[in-house]
């Protein structure tokens, strides 16, 4: 399983993902970075953090977003099954 994987589209630009590679998540998406083409400044950039629901089943609990400087938070809590309870 890879850790990283990186797209550069025709302009230049770049996304970036890195992943969770330890046994209690695989292949789960841990960050996700939009650069410019110089491959250094970065645009947008999503932190993900991931729980269990009350069947064990994994999702994206919280996304911490940047944007131009503007730093964004969303929660969630899911029931069995997959609703969103808050």
């Amino acid at each position: 399983m890879h850790s990283a994987g990186t797209v550069i589209d025709a302009t230049g630009a770049r996304q970036e993902w890195t992943f969770r590679t330890d046994a209690s998540g695989p292949g789960q998406v841990l960050t996700y970075k939009e650069k410019d083409t110089d491959g250094t400044t970065v645009r947008r950039q999503q932190d993900f953090t991931w729980t269990a629901d009350a069947t064990g089943r994994a999702y994206v609990g919280s996304v911490v977003a940047a944007m131009d400087g503007v730093q964004s938070k969303s929660e969630q809590t899911l029931d069995v099954y997959g609703n969103v309870t808050e």
